[in-house]
């Protein structure tokens, strides 16, 4: 009978395991194409020939001085191609808060973005040893403080931004959003006029029937609640990182779209879930299902994503516009 049980877990172990493993070779080889790492490259560049400012430290030489690891903080400037939008857009990619996706989620969808007639921020925020104590939030607070003192030069209007957040970047930007939390601890800080979430992780709290899924999901949320908040993070503090539970009717409108094959940050266990607490506050919002989609397909081209932040720049374009004409202010 034991031996039997033996054999019963092993093969479970083995198949679960076989499945993640199928699942990550199947994002890599989704996403060789999906993020168009060429496109966030080629802008980059394009940028440096044109001697503009890319780099911007978001710190001071003191802030630095007093906290060596905000040295690794910097904004990107990804001035739109068109004299279109003065309204911007900051971009916090993924990464797990252990790493910062610059390349394959940050300068990619920032070069969409410029296409589309936006100017784009990049946002590398810190991640990893240097995180902790919330610290990522408050690199988000002194970006935007940055961008608002140097509106001009920029050419933005320096309170009217939409956040994008790939994954744990969903999380950040998703946070952020929220009152209790977010924008109005800083001051000085406007709330967001739009949140895009892509396959946000929002609910670090999950768990599965399925053995190995269910330690893949604990140690992600471990090494989120890590590297955001840190060490000692306590349970009150983990509970701030489920966003659909802190979300009320204040929070900014979202365009959320989540690929329905993400077993890394399964839709619902996540985006349905900020979905529906949307839905109960009275919250607009528009929901896209990715198709077949696994996790980390950036600006997901030529996937059943392909064209999704022009959607979801035309319904910022739509919500704004019903705001001005019911005389709401953001």
């Amino acid at each position: 009978m034991i031996t039997k049980l033996f054999i019963i877990l092993a093969v479970i172990a083995v198949t679960g395991v076989a499945e993640i493993l199928i699942q990550f070779a199947w994002m890599i080889r989704q996403n060789k194409t999906a993020n168009n790492v060429m496109l966030g490259k080629n802008r980059f560049e394009a940028l440096g020939h044109q001697d503009t400012a890319v780099v911007h430290p978001v710190y001071s030489e003191e802030e630095i001085a007093a906290d060596p690891g905000k040295s690794t903080v910097k904004l990107y400037y990804f001035p739109g191609l068109k004299e279109k939008k003065n309204r911007f857009v900051v971009i916090c990619p993924g990464g797990a808060y252990a790493v910062c996706g610059l390349k394959t989620e940050g300068f990619p969808s920032a070069a969409r973005l410029n296409e589309l007639g936006y100017i784009a921020f990049v946002l590398e925020y810190r991640t990893g040893k240097n995180g902790g104590g919330f610290a990522a939030m408050d690199d988000l607070a002194a970006a935007l403080r940055y961008i608002k003192a140097h509106a001009e030069s920029f050419h933005v209007s320096a309170d009217d931004y939409a956040l994008l957040g790939f994954s744990a970047g969903g999380n950040l930007a998703g946070l952020f959003g929220t009152e209790q939390y977010g924008w109005a601890r800083y001051e000085g800080i406007h709330k967001p006029s739009i949140l895009f979430l892509c396959y946000p992780w929002c609910n670090l709290n999950i768990r599965s029937i399925l053995p190995v899924r269910s330690f893949m999901y604990i140690l992600l949320n471990a090494i989120g609640h890590r590297f955001l908040i840190g060490k000692h993070a306590t349970a009150e503090e983990k509970k701030r990182m489920r966003i659909p539970w802190q979300v009320t009717d204040s929070y900014p409108p979202c365009y959320i779209i989540h690929g329905t094959k993400d077993i890394f940050v399964p839709a619902k266990t996540h985006s349905e879930q900020l979905a529906s607490a949307l839905e109960k506050n009275g919250v607009k919002y528009h929901y896209e299902k990715a198709e077949g989609l696994t996790h980390c397909y950036g600006i997901g081209d030529g996937t059943t994503a392909e064209g999704w932040l022009a959607r979801a720049a035309a319904f910022w374009e739509s919500e704004s516009s019903d705001r001005q004409t019911s005389g709401i202010s953001s």
